[in-house]
């Protein structure tokens, strides 16, 4: 009897015994910056100039991108937490948000953080991808067809013909994405998102730049063939910006191609794992019926970087270790680790908490899905069913939020238009469905695929910054006019009278109807018991 309840609980959706729970990172968004100083000026980046006489801090500024004491910091603590993991993603933007004076420049930064994690991990399989940040000038992620000879470049200069396989490099030629097959019955398929991205202007005009949904569809229906499940790992996430009303990362066109593409092989995507927001997110991914058939986790950034956009924010430092399952390849945990920045950095160095290495710091498991969320495991049913508690003052929308920025602002206050943007966004990836989320809850005037535009401002020392989370669909940007509340009041209390009447008329019209009607029928009419 034993042995049959064992044999249910295998064979149950979700369900994994602890010899078959595999452990891989996700190390996002690192943004090493080689010119940061403890001596520099956090309004400039932290760099040191003639002016300086201030103290950014030892492990990172919320101003400023990583310092090496935080990336050499992250990865110690990833040593120390799970040192022999089955995998580990690294999903893009190494370079820093200050503009390089060169791809050599850009080479150089992808070079040293490669050769760190290399010497770091030696037996385990690390897995690369490209940011927007990663292209020079950055945004700019160019196509093969140009002669460009930047993708070889990244593999040479960049060392990363250190990580890819022979048969992986000669894929990541023909336009920076891969595909590896890291246990049996699991494949990762390494996504270049930066060439659907809408700041990238050098793939205008192009239906499939690089041909790289052509490939996609080609792995997805390869790996239903040979029954391997797959995760999907990209930079950026198909999609609207939970933090930022109306901005969407992709060309609308692309949204759509890609998200038709995914969810044409639902049975096949066991999961998908993006960066670039520096948030700590998800998205429900929903087959044409509404079904949640995989979700797209996004994790957030170990920058502490504070975006310019207005009400985005900072984030303190993260990395975060996902439990899953071998034989089924499904999401069962994760743990989100994180920086304090603000107390690391009032003592440098400090090994408490049972560390062994100084230059660890003081990181710390922020939360752990199952425990923070209440929920069994990490399934797309889970979250879909996690996201309806979220309301603007249940506790679970609270904790979300606070991880939301990785601890870094627990007060923030979280009001309708916010709380409506945040939800939209992680229900609808489809922008047509998240427009039309954002215009029945009263948020838009109308539903509408435009999305709003930044331009790049000089900072003090005239060095261009350029945001991860970017679009410029249109050159002009009108803010929405929002409708009052009472007006929805008014249409409400209108249609429930214009109800009311129908109703009436209707009674008064069956009255009349029983009062003229023959004898020889009027047997039927009225209730049975009457």
């Amino acid at each position: 009897m034993l042995f049959l309840l064992c044999v249910m609980l295998w064979i149950s959706p979700g369900f994994a015994l602890d010899g078959d729970i595999g452990k891989f990172w996700q190390l996002s968004d690192v943004h090493f910056d080689p010119d940061y100083s403890q001596h520099g000026n956090s309004k400039k980046q932290c760099h040191f100039h003639n002016d300086s006489s201030g103290d950014p801090g030892y492990y990172g500024n919320y101003l400023c991108d990583s310092p090496y004491n935080l990336v050499e910091s992250v990865i110690e603590t990833m040593r120390h937490r799970e040192a022999e993991p089955d995998f580990i993603l690294w999903t893009g933007d190494t370079v820093p948000h200050v503009e390089q004076k060169s791809l050599d420049d850009v080479l150089r930064l992808i070079s040293n953080v490669t050769t760190v994690l290399k010497d770091a991990f030696p037996n385990t399989s690390l897995v690369p991808l490209l940011g927007n940040h990663d292209a020079f000038p950055s945004n700019q992620m160019p196509l093969v067809e140009s002669g460009t000879h930047y993708y070889d470049d990244i593999l040479t200069k960049g060392d990363w013909s250190q990580l890819l396989e022979k048969q992986e490099q000669a894929q990541f030629q023909k336009g920076g994405y891969y595909s590896r097959i890291v246990r049996q019955g699991l494949r990762l398929v390494v996504l270049n998102s930066n060439l659907w991205y809408s700041m990238n202007k050098k793939v205008t005009g192009n239906l499939d730049p690089n041909q790289q949904l052509a490939w996609l569809r080609q792995q997805l229906t390869d790996a239903n063939t040979a029954q391997q499940k797959v995760y999907i790992v990209a930079h950026i996430c198909p999609g609207a910006f939970e933090r930022l009303q109306g901005m969407s990362w992709f060309y609308p066109e692309f949204n759509k191609r890609y998200l038709d593409l995914i969810t044409e092989h639902a049975a096949t995507i066991a999961a998908h794992f993006c960066g670039h927001e520096h948030t700590d997110s998800f998205r429900l991914v929903k087959d044409k019926q509404g079904v949640t058939t995989s979700l797209m986790y996004l994790s957030p950034a170990l920058t502490p970087w504070k975006s310019p956009l207005q009400g985005v924010g900072a984030n303190n430092p993260s990395v975060r270790l996902y439990h899953y399952s071998r034989s089924t390849s499904n999401i069962m945990d994760y743990l989100q680790y994180y920086l304090n920045l603000t107390l690391a950095n009032e003592g440098p160095g400090n090994s408490s908490g049972g560390l062994d290495n100084s230059s660890e710091g003081e990181w710390q498991l922020e939360y752990q899905a199952t425990q923070a969320y209440a929920v069994t495991d990490c399934s797309p049913r889970n979250f879909n069913n996690l996201t309806r508690t979220f309301h603007t003052s249940s506790i679970q929308f609270k904790r979300y939020m606070d991880y939301n920025t990785v601890s870094y602002n627990n007060s923030a206050m979280c009001g309708h238009s916010c709380f409506i943007n945040q939800l939209c966004a992680i229900l609808y990836v489809d922008i047509n469905q998240y427009n039309n989320c954002m215009f029945w809850s009263g948020t838009t005037p109308q539903p509408h695929t435009r999305t709003q535009t930044y331009h790049p401002t000089n900072t003090p020392d005239h060095t261009t910054i350029s945001p991860p989370h970017t679009t410029t669909h249109h050159k002009k940007h009108h803010k929405p006019y929002h409708l009052p509340q009472y007006v929805f009041y008014i249409i409400g209390g209108m249609g429930v009278l214009i109800v009311a009447l129908a109703v009436a008329v209707s009674c008064l019209c069956v009255r009349k109807r029983r009062r003229g009607m023959p004898f020889k029928y009027s047997h039927f009419v009225g209730p049975i018991n009457s």
